[in-house]
This record gives C-alpha cells, structure tokens and sequence, in this order.
C-alpha cells in the first residue's frame, strides 16, 4: 500500500496573470501528481474563502504565500495515509481547518491538495482519473457550453450580461460538437469583423465586442450558427449566464453598462420569457441575484418545464443550499465548481444531491483558469452529461477539450455523447415527409436490461439511436426475475456500500440493490424502470413497451431455441434493436447503415418502421445479394425511402459457392464500414426462417453491428 510522504506548493499564474496555487502530492513509491486551482471573478457569497496574502507590494494583495505555507500543516495531518481514502483524506482536511468557510487554511489549499490526492490515488490504481472517479462503468461525454460573447465582469465592454453560449449538442459525438463549435466561434468572429465591431476576447475567451444591446449578442450567434452550417437550436443551440448578482442593486437590476436602465425581478422575467420565444434558448444561469430566491421560483415554476434554469451563487456547490432548492423548487439545475466547496467529495456529495432530485448539474471551469485539465476528467466521471469550460479559444480552455478528445478515444464503445436537452428544440430535417410515419407509432427508446453483464453495451447502444432519431425519450426497462441475481450484480458495482448491509434485511438489501444498479445505468441519462414477473412475461412487456417506437435488447444467448424473454419481444409488435453481446462495438451508430433485400417481404416492413433512423443516417446501402433479374425489388425499397425523401446506393452481390448468404450480407457491410444494419426477420422457431436459408439467424449469430429488425 502506497502513502503520502511530503505536500508541496508553488505560486503560479492563472490565465488572467493573478497567482494561484500548484500543489504536489509525492508518495512512497516515487509517484508525484499535481493539481492547479482556479480562481473566479463572478463569485457567490457562500463560497469557500480562497486565502490571499493582502500585501499591497506584491501582486497588488494576491499574493497566495500564506495557502503555500499552509501545506506544511496539512502535510503533518496526511503524511502516512493511504492517498486512494479520498473520503477519509477530505474530512481530515476540513477537520484541520475547522472553520465553515475553510478560512483558516484557505479553501485554494485544501482544493488544490483535495485534487492532487485523487490524481495520486488514480495513479496508484493505475487507472485514468476519469476511470478512478468514476460511479458507473459506462461513460457519457459532456455536451460543452462554449462562451462566445463575454460580458459583465468578464469584459470592458457594453453588455451587463455576462456569458452568452453555445452548445453543440445535437451532434453525434463530442469530437463533432468541438469541430461544429470552433466552426460557429470562427463564423461569429467574421461576422463581427464584416461589422467593424471589436474581435478582442474576455477572460473565457469569447469575443467582448460594445453592441447596441443584449438583443443583439443573441442575434448575432444565431447568424454564426447559420453562417457556419448548422441549424440553430436543433444542432446548436444558446445559453445564458447573465451573472445577475453581478449587478443587483437595492432589490432591482441595475443594467448600467447597456443603458438598458433598472428593471425589477418581474421585468427581468419578461425579458427572459421574451427571448425564449425568439431565440433557442435552452439554459439560463443566475438569472437572478444570489439573494432573489423568489424570482428563481417565479421562473422554475413559469419556465422549468421548457428550459434548464440553473444556480451557481445560489447554491456554491453546497449540498445544504442545494438542498433548500430541491425542497423550494428554486431552479432545476446546478452549476458544479470544485473550488467553491473545497474538496473533491464534498463537491461529489454536491452532485450526488441533484442526482437525488433529477436535477441537472453542469461541472464548471472559472474564469482564473490554469491548464489543469481535471475537470475533463471530473466531468466524465461523474455523468453529468454537461461541462462549462470557456470558448474554443485560450490554451487553458482549450487543455480541457483537448483531454475530452482523449478521453472520448480512450472510451470508445463505451460511452455516450448524449445531448442533455429534450428534443423541444429539435426539429425534423425533412418535415414535409414526417406525415404518414410517426416514430413508429411510438416516442420513445426501451432498452430491456435482463443481465448486469450486457446492460452497458444495450443502453450504449439505445441511447445512440434515441439521439439519432432526435433526442426522443430513453427508458431502460429491468427484467428483475430473480432478485439474487440483481444484488450479486450490485455487489460487483459497488462490494463495499453493499457489504455494509450485510447484516440488512433482505428487502433492504434489494432496495440497496436497485439504488446501486440505477446509479450505474446512469451514465445513460435513461430513466429507469423496474418489470417484476412470475411466469409468463409477454402481457406484462407488452403492457410496458406500448409507446415505445424502439426496442433495443441484447442478442438472445441461444438463437436455436429463443427464450420467452426475445420471444415476447418480438410479439409486441414493435421494431427491435439487436445489439451484440461480444466484440468491440462500432462507435457510432447512422454514420452508413446497410439494408438487407432479404427476406423482401419482411424488410418492406422494416424499412418503413425504421425510418426515423433511416432519416437521419447520413449513409444509406442496400444490399441486395443473389438477385436475379432487373433488380425490381430494390427499386420497390428505393421508391419506399423515396417517398420520404430519402436516397440510398444500391449494392448487388453474389454468394461464393458454399457461402451463406447471411455471410455474404455480413461481409459486405463490413467492406462499407456500416455501423448498423436493417433487416426484416421472421418469428423466432417460424418454419420460413429455416426455409428461406436462416439469414437472420446467420446474421445475429456473427456479427458484431448493431440490427434493426422487425418481423
């Protein structure tokens, strides 16, 4: 077992040339990891107290010598323990400091040591940050929130409101979201350009350019976006933090630098209220005073169900505030800073506290920044779906999504770039060819789990063709059939919290269990549902499954004698999602999707009850293998994409003699690089299955794509 040896400090500058800290942890074996703290200018009241040295003669009083020599006390209290006890390292560090706010130590200390610990226990376990944070064994990469257009505090310029945003997150993967938004960022700065106005960036890297009004910063991204490609409010769409502590004076909001004059808490709703109509708009931060609770309750309860309405001064970070929000329905959102609470478990206690609520939580950079790129790490593994870190510009906003890029290629297959939006901002590409085909004939995704061992991969997989077909709803449905097995499963996620219910009931145990397990599903962002059943399933699943346009299951074990489970299913009626249960999973899923022309007259219907995800794939291949004649039957699955508007190449391929042609089907769709592929299916044991060759059966059996089938 490894242990601390010696805490070590340096006086470094953040990204506005203030000092900060840098703080080493070294362990026995040599290992040493660091941490850099930011520092933020928009700070809330409650925050915990960051110690300066207040001597005018050096660095006009920001000096941070007295938090550096605070290390050597916190070195005498960690020295010796075990760096991978991140619970029992942060509570001895608050106990040092004794005081509620973290003052005596100075919380840019105690975060700076609370941060380089984790990375220290990480590299003893030998495992990324990420992994090692980690509470689930899936992954789901942050849609970014980009500053573009900096004001308030963070700008010399005419706008009062802080931050104005943009977030990519209709794009298929956080690589794509990076490129879609530097694209967006490069459109707006020739805009602003083209107008004569000022391309000079704030302390987060947006532009900060003196516009006529707040109206217009909105304007002008919305002509960036469409500048740069995309679809406002579908692909990429707007968010706000206009800091409104930042200019609350004596109970009104004092908007001074745009001229706008003073308004009250009920005008200042109106004017939000008023630009959600005309601009996509789907995240509005502090939009209030720290102190106007009741205004943040006016706007949660007016527009909560529409938008994301998120505290940061409100709350600091602090699981007690956030949980006076949950009680007084303040906000359905948090902004997530490490440096506001001190340490790396408390501000886990912090997100675990919306988690328990259903809230959202974004994880946050400050505008002091560093090239620390723990929050990328940070983000990821605590599955929150969003992250905060600045505009694609400036080497210290730029080192966290650099590491996301990495961390997206390191987890390949096993995560999700999720949007955290619902699809009220997305529309249909091709609206005028949505009438006559709903999402079939459903709204939403069903992922049936059954086992521990393949529900990673079935929610991987289900939750890539939610996105696909517009952000629809994911469910992850539960077989529970034996309660054993689910809390031998918990057991394996999470053996010591389970362990300390050994001596539970066995009710109490299962619910443990199922707390547990729900957790681990939700790197997802489904909603989790349970399905107890004695006997026969099918009126039960049936009953569960009726408005699901899809239902995504892993592939039976034994495809020569279907079990009642995959025999259910495919009774309901309703198109299946076969997802492999070996093998290396594609990382995306629409990039080219494969039809199969075999069995015709079941992929007639399969096509046409899949195509909200024909619709949205960017490639499309039939494949038609040993047809003969003019090929009439793939100009029949032609005709049908084109009625809704959609186009596909069409491959002719011949079997080798002795060749399956389930084979050849598979063989072809890996020459294409297909990532999922279409076809028709007969019923599980049905007599036209084995006649007609057993393509389905040849298919499930050996590959490693995704299937869309549909009997």
């Amino acid at each position: 077992m490894d242990r601390i040896t010696a805490i070590l400090g340096d006086e470094i500058l953040d990204s506005r040339g203030y000092p900060t800290l840098r703080v080493e942890v070294r362990l026995q074996s040599g290992i040493s990891a660091f941490a850099s703290v930011p520092s933020g200018a928009s700070t809330g009241e409650g925050e915990a107290h960051e110690l300066r040295d207040g001597d005018s003669n050096r660095y006009g009083g920001r000096g941070v010598l007295k938090a550096i020599a605070n290390l050597e006390e916190i070195g005498r209290v960690i020295r010796g323990h075990d760096p991978t006890k991140q619970a029992d390292l942060d509570r001895l560090l608050i106990e040092t400091d004794g005081t509620e706010t973290k003052s005596r130590l100075g919380a840019n200390a105690i975060v700076g040591t609370s941060m380089a610990i984790a990375r220290a226990g990480a590299r003893v376990s030998r495992k990324p940050l990420y992994a090692y944070l980690a509470n689930a064994v899936g992954y789901r990469i942050p849609a970014s929130m980009m500053n573009v257009i900096n004001g308030g505090v963070h700008a010399a310029n005419s706008l009062d409101f802080q931050e104005f945003m943009i977030v990519p997150h209709g794009a298929p993967s956080f690589r794509e979201a990076i490129r879609w938004g530097s694209e967006t960022y490069h459109a707006l700065r020739a805009l602003l350009v083209e107008k004569g106005l000022a391309a000079g960036v704030g302390d987060e890297g947006g532009f900060a350019p003196d516009l006529e009004s707040h109206d217009a910063a909105c304007s002008l991204i919305v002509e960036a976006i469409q500048r740069a490609g995309f679809i406002p409010g579908e692909q990429i769409a707007l968010a706000l933090d206009p800091a409104a502590s930042s200019f609350w004076r004596n109970g009104s909001y004092d908007l001074k630098k745009s001229g706008a004059g003073t308004l009250d808490s009920v005008a200042l709703e109106a004017l939000y209220r008023d630009w959600i109509k005309r601009f996509p708009i789907v995240s509005i931060e502090d939009g209030f005073g720290e102190n106007d609770w009741t205004a943040f309750q006016a706007q949660t309860a007016e527009l909560g169900q529409a938008i994301q309405i998120v505290g940061d001064d409100l709350y600091v970070t602090n699981p007690k505030l956030i949980a006076r929000g949950v009680a007084e329905k303040t906000t359905n959102a948090v902004l997530i800073k490490l440096n506001q609470i001190g340490t790396v478990t408390e501000t886990i206690a912090a997100i675990s506290a919306c988690r328990a609520a259903g809230w959202n939580y974004i994880i946050s950079h400050r505008s002091g920044e560093t090239d620390d790129p723990f929050i990328a790490d940070f983000a990821v593994a605590m599955n929150g779906g969003q992250i905060k870190a600045g505009a694609p510009c400036r080497g210290e906003r730029l080192a966290k999504y650099n590491r996301l890029l990495e961390i997206e290629r390191e987890v390949a297959g096993q995560s999700f770039y999720l949007s955290p939006f619902a699809a009220d901002h997305a529309h249909s590409r091709n609206n005028n060819h949505t009438a006559g085909i709903s999402l079939s004939s459903g709204h939403d995704v069903v992922a049936v789990i059954e086992e521990a061992s393949s529900a990673q991969r079935c929610l991987t997989v289900a939750q890539r063709a939610a996105q696909l077909a517009g952000n629809v709803p994911l469910t992850a449905l539960h077989i529970c059939v034996d309660p054993a097995e689910l809390i031998a499963a918990a057991e394996e996620i999470d053996l010591q919290t389970m362990r300390e219910l050994r001596e539970g009931t066995a009710q109490e145990r299962l619910h443990q269990a199922r707390y547990i397990f729900e957790g681990w599903l939700a790197f997802s962002g489904a909603r989790v549902k349970w399905l107890e059943h004695v006997g026969d399933i099918t009126s039960s699943l049936v009953a569960e499954v009726k408005g699901a346009g899809l239902i995504a299951v892993a592939q039976p074990h034994n495809l020569d004698a279907a079990d009642a489970l995959h025999a259910a299913i495919f009774n309901t009626g309703r198109p299946v999602l076969f997802v492999p249960t070996d093998g290396v999973l594609p990382p995306t899923l629409g990039e080219h999707i494969v039809i199969a022309w075999k069995p015709r007259t079941q992929a007639r219907k399969a096509i046409t009850r899949t195509i909200p995800w024909l619709r949205a794939a960017k490639q499309l291949t039939i494949v038609a293998v040993d047809e003969s004649g003019t090929g009439q039957g793939c100009a029949e699955a032609l005709g049908l994409l084109k009625e809704q508007g959609i186009s596909a190449e069409v491959r002719h391929v011949h079997t080798q003699p002795g060749q399956h042609i389930g084979a050849r089907l598979l063989s072809e769709a890996e020459a294409v690089a297909a990532d999922a592929i279409v076809m028709g299916a007969f019923r599980f044991g049905q007599i036209f299955e084995w006649v007609f060759g057993g393509v389905t059966h040849e298919v499930l059996r050996h590959t490693r794509l995704p299937v869309f089938m549909m009997h």
